[in-house]
């Protein structure tokens, strides 16, 4: 461009040089519109049956405490856990209500 003589012919290669790098540009915008980069993975939530298995162990731990409150308070989780607990945990929830109406009879 620079050893063109005439000058409305240097300044229509300046013209199109500068559109060469707006298209080159919106290239590079299309591409990256059609082909975005990935997301990154959203972070998982802790599954709901290591809660209940959470619950279920919070309350064997209640009942091995010697102190009496601490039974009742394992018998109220157990009840209310009990309610929206999967099938294989209903089991257990179970049986901790027996264990405590049990043991507190004899």
């Amino acid at each position: 461009m620079r050893d063109e003589a005439d000058g409305n012919r240097r300044q229509d290669l300046a013209t199109i040089g500068a559109q060469a790098l707006r298209v080159r540009d919106m290239i590079g915008d299309l591409m990256l519109f059609g082909r975005p980069p990935a997301p990154a993975p959203p972070s998982a939530p802790a599954p709901a049956a290591a809660d209940d298995r959470q619950m279920a162990m919070v309350i064997y731990i209640l009942y091995l405490v010697p102190a009496g409150i601490t039974h009742i308070v394992g018998l109220i989780l157990a009840y209310v856990s009990r309610e929206s607990a999967p099938p294989w945990l209903k089991t257990h929830y179970t049986l901790q209500i027996r264990t405590f109406w049990i043991g507190s009879t004899s």
